[in-house]
């Protein structure tokens, strides 16, 4: 496939949500390719009475939600309702195996629902040769070529011809990770999702850790890896031959896709709403979650912008139909040394604010500032800048702030302590209020 042909397969992928119901993410979790940390670092992006995250145990749910995520197959999914984007993780066949083999011999049987109680017998009574070796039907299923069994219905051995059946229904997902690059791939998806700052991919299920809590119902690795029977490596080799290649093949999907640069259409993540009038401070728990990407990490509850582009993002709960306007308040990084850091505030749909902050005591004129500026602030205080709001939010429900901020400057480079970051502004706090509210709090009343 060329690069033009991914690039028409990819906007054709963005066309598909450009109007409705913003789409459901799915989350196809294959065991043992980290789907269980996958699943918790996707779920606190959306409203948690509308996500799931085993969805084969509850298949009736799986209409109505914004995320799920489960053991399900292709088959399971490919009758579903449009409007999805659908996403897996694979690994790399034989180390899936492996850990596979070692969680199954860790795992406590009564904490197991299903089929797995039989798979989990068998790898505790059985070395990793025989484990692979065995042709019972049922262990079978999930020892020979899983890859490919998942993404497409088989009966008996897989072909050649299943194998290109899975690589065409492979195609047919919107995202592909790959559990050994999983961190990067998360980072880059929350990056397109603008919800990098909430980034937190837990480690869970880990089968290393397992083994370390009961080293005595493991195999040792070494013991796993070091099998050198030919038979065995023969029937290991026909057992990972069509993952393998589907394997390969997915990596190469993902360089012509990333080729192709494809943006993601907007999910329904959740929203940290405002109440009308309500002063949310930086110190309170949930104003983390109004940062989209360009701000510093939490550190003592005080949030810079670290880039030369940051977004605040956040719903209103209105009491009535009125005007909106949304108050910042905002303490610039004037630093010793700093003389001068820029700003522009612009609302989606909205009001754009030019500001200059300039260091305590410089004087400069009009003409040696320079362009079409709203505002000069002078020193390091808090100032509040008050955004007219759009009379209609976007279809998400959602407004957005945009901050430029230029130049940044890093502590370090003028010897204040050992701070390397590159500050902008600080977000000290944010209150959501309608016209006439904004100008009786700031000029009294009459």
């Amino acid at each position: 496939m060329s690069v033009q042909a991914v690039k028409d397969v990819e906007q054709g992928f963005v066309e598909r949500f450009e109007a409705g119901a913003p789409p459901c993410l799915c989350f196809l979790h294959i065991q043992k390719t980290g789907g269980t940390s996958i699943t918790k670092a996707f779920m606190p992006l959306f409203d948690q009475n509308r996500v799931i995250c085993h969805a084969e145990r509850a298949p009736a749910r799986l209409e109505g939600l914004d995320f799920l995520a489960g053991h399900l197959s292709f088959n399971d999914i490919e009758g579903l309702a449009g409007g999805r984007i659908y996403m897996t993780c694979l690994r790399q066949p034989t180390q899936r195996l492996v850990s596979l083999y070692r969680f199954w011999r860790s795992v406590k049987c009564e904490k197991v629902f299903g089929a797995d109680l039989g798979h989990i017998a068998s790898a505790k009574s059985r070395s990793f040769s025989e484990f692979i070796m065995c042709d019972n039907s049922d262990l079978l299923e999930v020892t020979d070529n899983h890859l490919v069994r998942w993404l497409t219905p088989v009966n008996g051995p897989v072909t050649e011809e299943l194998y290109s059946q899975a690589c065409a229904n492979l195609e047919r997902f919107d995202i592909i990770l790959l559990q050994e690059t999983l961190k990067e791939d998360i980072e880059e998806i929350f990056t397109k999702l603008g919800a990098r700052d909430f980034i937190s991919i837990p480690e869970e299920n880990v089968t290393d850790t397992n083994c370390l809590k009961n080293p005595d119902r493991f195999e040792s690795a070494e013991a796993v890896e070091a099998c050198s029977d030919p038979e065995f490596e023969r029937i290991l080799f026909e057992r990972t031959h069509f993952d393998a290649r589907l394997y390969d093949f997915a990596k190469t999907l993902r360089i012509r896709r990333s080729a192709a640069r494809r943006p993601l259409p907007r999910l329904p993540l959740k929203l940290l709403r405002l109440p009308q009038g309500q002063r949310i401070s930086s110190r309170g728990g949930d104003f983390a979650g109004l940062l989209g990407p360009g701000w510093t990490p939490r550190f003592e509850d005080l949030f810079w912008t670290e880039e030369d582009r940051a977004l605040l993002r956040f719903g209103v709960d209105w009491r009535s139909l009125c005007e909106g306007v949304v108050r910042l308040e905002i303490v610039p990084c004037m630093i010793l040394g700093r003389r001068r850091l820029d700003m522009v505030l612009q609302v989606e749909g909205g009001e754009r604010r030019s500001v200059v902050f300039l260091e305590d005591g410089l004087q400069m004129s009009a003409r040696e500032i320079g362009g079409d500026v709203d505002d000069i602030c002078i020193g390091d205080r808090s100032f509040i800048f008050d955004l007219a709001l759009p009379k209609d939010c976007d279809a998400w429900g959602e407004y957005r702030v945009n901050f430029e901020i230029g130049p940044r400057v890093a502590p370090v480079s003028l010897g204040h302590n050992n701070d390397d970051r590159k500050l902008g502004v600080r977000l000290v706090s944010v209150q959501a209020l309608s016209r006439s509210e904004a100008s009786i709090l700031r000029h009294g009343p009459w």
